[in-house]
Parts: structure tokens; C-alpha cells; sequence
């Protein structure tokens, strides 16, 4: 996609709808025309579905322009997202008839706002509370929610966005679908949100099962508008303002190397050795929390960066263990194996931690066996590799059972 395409995207105007025509010859009007935009939930909104749109970054709105719509987040004393302002707001669609339409589809996907970037939360997820659809000809407006969403013609496509199914709009006409959001990243650490931003999109196609007449290319236009005689597409970018720099966690391999530099520049600045090194003994326990191990290989280093932050600290050799195993085995519960040879290091690891905690010997077999066995669905490796992790896992699952009441001749 060209960049000029892209701009035109992102500038909620459409450029799919134009047919086929000969050269020279101007092209014929379109059917219809769709505009994309992000409004207030106000009382102007009922009146005529512009309402007052969301602004841009320099406290603008103009339709047709390629900036992105803004909401600011509201973050709390810790550092987490309180709401947005506003709080609430609409993704609205805008078709304008420029001939009577028979069957008119609009497809709402936001699944890159909702599900991706979890920007936006539908509120309330459920049609038609969540959704609208109205129609306004010679400035009267009907709402045709409640008829829609008892018929079908509005409802959760199978993919997971709204659709909605107008007939028989007569020219001149506008027809408006317009779904309600909250913030989805109320309760985030603002620090966290590395993306920032999410791309709405908007497919609009005309009655089914006709020849294509348009140069639209397919894309990401659902199945519904791929063989539609006509078919248009709108977008726009939603972007959470207020929000501070993104900073990428440490590879909790290199939590020892920052913390010994963090310690060198305290000192090189003018600070007092002892005091940078209780300051570096801070940094190290904070990196070792919030450090991204990558993968499981990570999860010894992150571990490693604890035990040392706990000994530096003061802490006895004894606590300090237990702290070194306990970050481990949280870490390699949630961790993503990349090669199941790491699944057979995990499972040592969480046994070790399962009988210096003490466990008893039917739990601390019990709980490899459940590690293992979800390993080897998603561990990379040969179907020999998985078969061997398979077959660890009920070994384990055998051992449990030996420690149960009813022996090994039952199991």
C-alpha cells in the first residue's frame, strides 16, 4: 500500500468506490460515499450522529484530513490508568446514498482497538445497548436499532465485530452505525503501554452475489463484500494521549550489568560509594521485578537477579534461596518455552522448588506432570522431541499416582 493510499485511509475518506470506466471518460458517480470519525457521547449527538467529534492533537477536527482523533488518559498517584477523557465516546460510520440502495452491509471491525491493542472495551458489549443504527432523510432521523438487532440485521458478525443490514435506503439519505466504547486500558501502568494507538476500519458493500464493478482490492473486506456489486472502505486511527514514553523492560540477563553501571555513574558523579551502592542494591531488586525474560531461558536470570538484590540487601542465605526459587518457578509457569529441551530445564527446576518448599513427593510429581504436558503443546521441536516430552509427562503422572493409596498394581 502506497503511501498516499495509507493517507487517504487514514483520513476517513474512501477511495474503493470508484467503478470501472473507459479511458478518458470521467468516472460515474458512486453509489454512495463513507465517512469514518470518532464522537462525543453528548446531547448533540442524538440530534443529528456528528455530535462533537473527538479532536486531534493540536485541538482540531475537520473531516477529511489524515490526523489521528485523540482521547487523554487520566492517570491516578500510581502511576495506573484512571479513565480517559472523555470517557465515553462513539466509532462512527457515515454512508451517504447517492442512489436508492437495495441492500446496504456496514461492517464495524475494531478488532484492532479491542482485541490487539485492548485501547477500547465495547460498552455495554451487547446489541443493541453497545451499537446504533439510525437513518436520516430531509433532516428527520429514525432510530432502527431495536428493529435491527431483533431481526438479525444488527448483530456480532461470526469474526467478532458488529454488522449491520439496511434495505431499500432511498437516495439522499444518510444511514449511521456507530458503536460505544469506554477505556480498555483503565487499571494499565500508563508506563506499559507501548502501543498507544489502534486502527479502525469500516467495509461497506451493496447486494451480494453480483460481479464486482469496483477497483476496491479485496484486502481485509469480509467475505460478505467480496462478491458484492459494490463495495467502499473508511478508516481512522484512534490515539491515547497523556501518556508517558514508552520504556522497554531489561533483559533480566543484563540486570547485573546496568545495576554495576548504574553504581559506577552514581560514584563518577560525585556520589558517596556506600550510598550509590545501597541505591544499586535498590535498582537491582526493582530490575529484577520488572525485567522481561524473554523466555524461559531468562527465568534463571531473573531469578539470579533476585537472589543477588536479596543477599546484597542483607537478607540470610536461607530467605534469599527461598526468594530465588519462588521467582523462578512464577516465572517458569508463564514463561513460553522455545525449544522443548527447555521444558525438560523448567520441569527440573520446578521439582527442585516443589521439594525444598516442601512438598510431598505426589505433588511435586503431580505438578511436572501438568507442566510438562502443556509444554509439549507448544514447545518447538521435532514430533520426536514432543513424543519424548509426552512421554516424561506421564512418567511423572505415574510416579504421582505410585504415592496415592492404591498402589503401583493400579496404576
Amino acid at each position: 500500500m502506497t503511501l498516499l493510499i495509507a493517507s487517504l485511509f487514514t483520513a476517513g475518506i474512501t477511495i474503493g468506490g470508484l467503478q470501472q470506466a473507459s479511458a478518458g471518460e470521467p468516472p460515474p458517480t458512486q453509489p454512495f460515499e463513507t465517512e469514518k470519525f470518532y464522537t462525543e457521547t453528548d446531547k448533540d449527538f442524538k440530534q443529528n450522529f456528528v455530535g462533537t467529534p473527538l479532536l486531534f492533537k493540536d485541538g482540531t477536527f475537520v473531516f477529511g484530513t489524515s490526523d489521528s482523533q485523540t482521547v487523554k488518559a487520566v492517570i491516578d498517584k500510581n502511576g495506573k490508568i484512571k479513565s480517559y477523557n472523555p470517557g465515553q465516546y462513539y466509532a462512527v460510520t457515515k454512508v451517504t446514498a447517492n442512489e436508492h440502495l437495495d441492500n446496504l452491509w456496514i461492517f464495524e471491525d475494531d478488532l484492532d482497538c479491542t482485541d490487539k491493542t485492548g485501547i477500547s472495551k465495547m460498552n455495554p458489549a451487547k446489541l443493541p445497548g453497545g451499537a446504533y443504527v439510525a437513518i436520516m432523510c430531509d433532516g428527520v432521523t429514525e432510530d432502527l436499532s431495536d428493529e435491527l438487532a431483533e431481526s438479525g440485521a444488527l448483530r456480532f458478525h461470526p469474526d467478532g465485530f458488529v454488522e449491520a443490514h439496511v434495505d431499500d435506503v432511498p437516495a439522499g439519505c444518510m444511514v449511521f452505525l456507530g458503536v460505544k466504547y469506554s477505556p480498555g486500558l483503565k487499571g494499565e501502568k500508563a508506563e506499559e503501554v507501548d502501543r498507544p494507538f489502534c486502527e479502525n476500519w469500516e467495509f461497506v458493500c451493496l447486494s451480494q452475489d453480483d460481479v464486482p464493478t469496483t477497483t476496491e482490492p479485496l484486502g481485509n473486506f469480509p467475505d460478505e463484500c467480496k462478491s458484492a456489486s459494490f463495495r467502499d472502505s473508511a478508516h481512522r486511527i484512534l490515539e491515547v494521549t497523556g501518556l508517558p514514553d514508552f520504556v522497554p523492560p531489561v533483559a533480566c540477563e543484563d540486570c547485573l550489568v546496568e545495576t554495576g553501571e548504574f553504581i559506577d555513574d552514581c560514584i563518577k558523579d560525585g556520589g558517596n560509594p556506600e550510598e550509590c551502592t545501597e541505591l544499586g542494591i535498590s535498582f537491582l531488586s526493582e530490575c529484577a521485578q520488572t525485567c522481561d525474560p524473554i523466555n524461559c531461558e531468562g527465568c534463571q536470570a531473573k531469578a539470579g537477579a533476585s537472589l543477588f538484590a536479596c543477599l546484597a540487601g542483607g537478607g540470610s542465605e536461607e530467605k534469599c534461596q527461598g526468594i530465588f526459587f519462588e521467582v523462578l518457578l512464577e516465572c517458569v509457569q508463564t514463561c513460553e518455552p522455545v525449544t522443548c529441551e527447555e521444558c525438560e530445564d523448567s520441569a527440573l527446576l520446578i521439582f527442585l522448588f516443589c521439594q525444598t518448599t516442601g512438598g510431598s513427593a505426589e505433588k511435586c510429581f503431580a505438578e511436572v506432570e501438568t507442566f510438562l504436558s502443556a509444554c509439549a503443546l507448544t514447545c518447538e521441536g521435532t514430533p520426536e522431541e514432543k513424543l519424548e516430552i509426552c512421554e516424561g509427562a506421564a512418567f511423572f503422572q505415574n510416579l504421582a499416582c505410585q504415592q496415592t493409596r492404591e498402589g503401583p498394581l493400579v496404576c
